[in-house]
């Protein structure tokens, strides 16, 4: 495939015709509502895949030119949400479909629904550089093992302080080392606003990863945050008490999970409560057995903050 620019596209879009860089009838029809910004008021959805199913999927086959699939998504100014369920791996044709994907300012959601393999992650880590709308990015319902999670992590490391505001990573079968580095590389994004991690497999390493990354944000944003664990013990909570702490806009927190700890770990969470920035407006602790100490360091902690 030969080099093409933005200036290439734009000398050669009135002479294009979509049946002839699409693979079949429902592609050349999504590039029209991407070309004329023509949704019908419902909407505004793009999902590239590699299987069909609806209007909204858009099926990457060997006909279709990323070129210009890329070109369209770029232009339009009314494009709301994307699905990634497929990135195509050639070198070529990811390149291609960047070159127009990367000047999109309309896109407000992402979602992930599958591995999109290290040149997909990196493709959207050069996108979020690039973009100033997108506040959601969602990983829903896949499993993210070692590799994908070293992707998912080093995406999220190209760039900082990208649009993003929320982050959801739910029923990926996580494990503890995994989300370990996404935590880690989550330090260049103190403007998230709301981070929900749930129904994973986090653990002791996570939490003490996400711990060091809430202190370590300068002027974090963090609002609300939701987090499903696992066995963890006192020093985890002492980590992640620390790094509430430094969230001084931390209004709500959901915590659920089995704890192993005690009336140590308990006490310092309970500091977060009673520290002059603290603004906590909803606390949730669900399928946690913290006994009659740790219930006690938690009331001390309530009482002191109410003071």
């Amino acid at each position: 495939m030969e080099s093409r620019d933005i200036a290439y596209y734009e000398a050669h879009e009135q002479d294009i015709r979509l049946e002839d860089i699409t693979s079949d009838a429902i592609n050349a029809k999504i590039l029209h509502k991407l070309r004329y910004d023509d949704w019908n008021n419902g909407v505004n959805v793009v999902n590239l895949t590699f299987a069909g199913g609806d209007v909204t999927k858009f099926v990457i086959r060997e006909g279709d030119d990323c070129g210009w699939l890329g070109y369209f998504i770029g232009k339009s100014q009314k494009l709301e949400i994307m699905f990634f369920d497929y990135f195509p791996q050639e070198r070529e044709r990811i390149d291609a479909l960047m070159v127009g994907l990367c000047c999109n300012q309309s896109i407000q959601r992402i979602q992930v629904d599958r591995d999109i393999g290290e040149v997909g992650f990196r493709g959207l880590g050069n996108f979020l550089g690039n973009n100033q709308s997108v506040k959601h990015m969602n990983f829903y319902s896949f499993d993210i093992g070692s590799e994908c999670a070293q992707n998912i992590a080093s995406m999220f490391g190209q760039c900082q302080y990208t649009s993003l505001k929320h982050i959801e990573i739910c029923e990926n079968n996580l494990h503890d080392e995994e989300f370990a580095q996404i935590a880690a590389a989550l330090a260049v994004q103190p403007q998230i606003e709301e981070l929900v991690l749930c129904d994973n497999i986090i653990g002791r390493l996570g939490c003490i990863a996400l711990g060091s990354t809430l202190k370590s944000w300068r002027a974090p944003s963090l609002k609300k945050l939701y987090i499903s664990i696992r066995d963890i013990d006192d020093e985890c909570i002492q980590v992640m008490a620390a790094g509430m702490i430094n969230c001084s806009s931390l209004s709500e927190l959901n915590l659920s999970g089995r704890y192993l700890t005690g009336e140590v770990g308990l006490r310092s969470f309970a500091d977060v409560f009673q520290s002059e920035s603290c603004c906590m407006e909803k606390l949730c602790l669900s399928e946690m057995s913290i006994g009659f100490d740790g219930a006690s360091a938690l009331r001390l902690g309530f009482r002191d903050a109410a003071h």
